[in-house]
């Protein structure tokens, strides 16, 4: 099951707990499905009112996508109106009265054209924006009477963009028919694959109609499957060479810069590949958006790969058409890079809470505070208008708690690797430098406190333990497991 219907099917329950959970990993209450359909809108669609506005009243569940959902499902704006002047269902009002200007002139007509409740002379006198939203309404829907009728008639606003916009939709909905009609021109082929992206349409790329002398462009395609996030899309494309791996990378940096939403799938890359250098390619991704050290910070921060960072760094620094200012903070940059990277490291953060403590190191004592409960911490860190929304700022004060033995272990280990010892200590400090490398990846707790029982054994064990060959130094044979140094002192003072 998906984030979408996990959210679904715990808000039919009223289940509080399993959407606290996602929410504090940093989950979105909106996920989208198709062409901006959310589990609240869904909801709305199927006339289920009262858990919608539950959604929304408890959890922000954003109204404009509500009401979306309430069109595809039959009801009109002017129905949702009603249902409150009538006290049949105030909610509903309340949730249409939610909705924004912007909203009620560009995706409620996008909403509209996917149904087939309105006669089509009411779409004879809209404005040009909102004629270009109920296009791409109408194209995913395969609403075909609708769209000939938004595209032929005539009137002073119409452009190009409207065609270009029908093409793309009708790929993202998957509609074979509309997409080779329309497609004739190298424009047109180009607006065809963001919309196959956007679906993920398998089976429309495979018949899509071909311009004469083209060459197949999976640049479009690959950046559209990237912004909806269709990762799995984007690998298969790879595997049938429809694009490289040097590119892949290139546009996956790019949408992590404009939509700041797929880091996860940008590490998973380069870990991946990680025995080759992709400083090029992130130069160039980031090179028109990157204007201030500030940006360039917030970027590589995202970076898991502290190796990375580094290489990208140099290299940036060595290009001419970079500032001169960005240049001089080079050394700055890596440094507080390294100062956040760790805090994400040992507390298991994501970016925006470790940036929060590093901006605000006096707030960890607090948080770290079992005197304060958790939800009136909360409160106490909204009004200091930090970057976080509650729930971001409860799975900070969650993680920080939760985690603090493990920081403890792992600064105890950091300050013992690092510490001049006579040379029969050599084993012992080489065997925590290579189990300081593995927890410090770890994210599960419950490993974590398997892999320190685990090596307190090769301590307390009469018989040998562990393996000559094996790849890692901490699970070869202990020698010398008679000293019980800062090494065993650290292991032991870890709450199993």
């Amino acid at each position: 099951m998906d984030y979408f219907d996990t959210i679904l099917t715990a808000a039919r329950n009223k289940d509080n707990a399993t959407i606290e959970k996602l929410l504090i990993k940093g989950h979105d209450i909106d996920p989208i499905r198709g062409l901006n359909l959310t589990p609240a809108g869904q909801l709305a669609k199927e006339k289920d009112w009262n858990t919608a506005h539950w959604l929304m009243t408890n959890y922000q569940a954003n109204p404009n996508k509500i009401v979306y959902g309430a069109i595809l499902g039959g009801t009109s704006e002017y129905e949702l109106q009603q249902l409150g002047e009538t006290k049949i269902c105030k909610e509903a009002t309340e949730i249409f009265e939610k909705c924004d200007i912007h909203f009620k002139l560009t995706l409620l007509w996008q909403a509209k054209a996917r149904t087939t409740n309105d006669k089509i002379e009411r779409y004879s006198y809209l404005p040009a924006k909102m004629r270009l939203y109920a296009i791409q309404g109408a194209a995913y829907a395969n609403n075909q009477e609708l769209l000939e009728y938004l595209l032929t008639k005539e009137h002073k606003e119409y452009d190009e963009t409207h065609r270009l916009e029908a093409i793309k939709f009708a790929a993202f909905g998957g509609h074979q028919l509309i997409v080779n009609k329309m497609t004739q021109t190298l424009k047109d082929f180009d607006h065809a694959l963001m919309g196959i992206g956007a679906g993920r349409q398998f089976e429309l790329l495979k018949n899509l109609k071909t311009v004469k002398s083209y060459y197949f462009p999976s640049m479009y395609m690959t950046k559209s499957a990237i912004f909806h996030e269709h990762y799995e899309f984007c690998l298969t494309l790879l595997k049938n060479h429809y694009t490289t791996q040097s590119s892949l990378i290139l546009y996956t940096a790019s949408a992590a810069c404009l939509f700041n939403k797929q880091y996860t799938f940008l590490n998973h890359l380069l870990a991946k590949h990680a025995d080759q250098d992709w400083s090029m390619e992130l130069y160039v991704a980031v090179d028109d958006f990157v204007t201030d050290s500030e940006k360039l910070l917030n970027f590589v921060c995202e970076i898991d790969s502290p190796s990375v960072v580094t290489k990208f760094l140099d290299f940036f620094a060595q290009e001419r058409s970079v500032n001169t200012t960005i240049k001089s903070d080079i050394s700055a940059i890596k440094k507080q890079y390294q100062d956040i990277h760790d805090l994400k490291q040992t507390y298991c953060l994501n970016t925006k809470q470790a940036m929060v403590l590093y901006d605000d190191p006096s707030l960890k004592t607090m948080l770290l505070d079992k005197e304060i409960n958790v939800d009136n911490l909360v409160k106490l860190l909204q009004e200091k208008d930090l970057d976080l929304n509650r729930w971001q700022l409860k799975g900070l004060v969650l993680k920080l708690r939760k985690n603090q033995p493990r920081a403890e272990l792992i600064n105890k280990l950091t300050e013992y690797t690092q510490m001049n010892l006579f040379f029969r200590y050599g084993h012992h400090q080489r065997r925590a430098t290579s189990l300081l490398e593995e927890i410090t990846q770890m994210k599960s707790g419950k490993k974590l406190k398997q892999t320190v029982i685990e090596q307190l054994v090769f301590f307390n064990s009469e018989k040998p333990s562990g393996h000559h060959e094996a790849p890692k130094k901490h699970l070869r044979p202990m020698k010398n497991k008679g000293i019980k140094d800062e090494f065993y002192i650290a292991l032991k003072s870890f709450p199993n």
